[in-house]
C-alpha cells in the first residue's frame, strides 16, 4: 500500500469511529516510521504536530515496538499507558506505525463508554487492511 491510500483509510476510520462513538475517539493520528531508533513523521492529523513531535523521541513505546515480535496489522491500546501522546498503535508496515491518541481523555475514560465496543470495529477493519496490504515507505 502507498502512503496516500493509507492516509485515506486512516481518515475514513477516524470518521467512522467518531460516528459510532458519538464523539471523537482519537483526536491525534500519526504515521511514524522508525529507522535506527529515529522516528520520522510521515503523516499527522491532530491539534498540535509541534507538541506531538517534541514528545516523540521520548516515547518508551517505540523501543517496545521495535523489540517486540509484531506483525503487520497488530495493534494494542495503552490501558496502563505508553506515555504521553500514545493511547494506541497499529503496525502498518516494516518499521511503520500508526500512533493514536486522545489529547483530552485517557484511554480508560474512552473505553468505559459502552459505545467503545462498536467504535473498535472500524479500527479492527483498518488493521485487517494493513495485514493484507502493508504500507511501504
Amino acid at each position: 500500500m502507498n502512503l496516500d491510500k493509507a492516509i485515506t483509510l486512516i481518515k475514513q476510520c477516524a470518521e467512522r469511529m467518531t460516528q459510532l462513538y458519538g464523539r471523537e475517539v482519537f483526536d491525534e493520528w500519526a504515521i511514524v516510521a522508525i529507522e535506527k531508533n529515529v522516528p520520522r513523521i510521515l503523516f499527522y492529523m491532530g491539534p498540535s504536530e509541534t507538541e506531538f513531535t517534541a514528545n516523540l523521541t521520548g516515547q518508551h513505546m517505540f523501543h517496545e515496538l521495535q523489540t517486540s515480535d509484531l506483525n503487520f496489522g497488530d495493534f494494542a491500546f495503552a490501558y496502563d499507558g505508553f506515555g504521553p501522546k500514545a493511547d494506541g498503535f497499529l503496525v502498518l508496515g516494516r518499521g511503520i506505525y500508526l500512533v493514536c491518541n486522545n489529547t483530552q481523555r485517557a484511554i480508560t475514560q474512552i473505553t468505559n463508554n459502552p459505545l467503545w465496543r462498536s467504535a473498535q470495529i472500524p479500527f479492527v477493519e483498518l488493521a485487517e487492511a494493513f495485514k493484507a496490504d502493508p504500507l511501504v515507505d
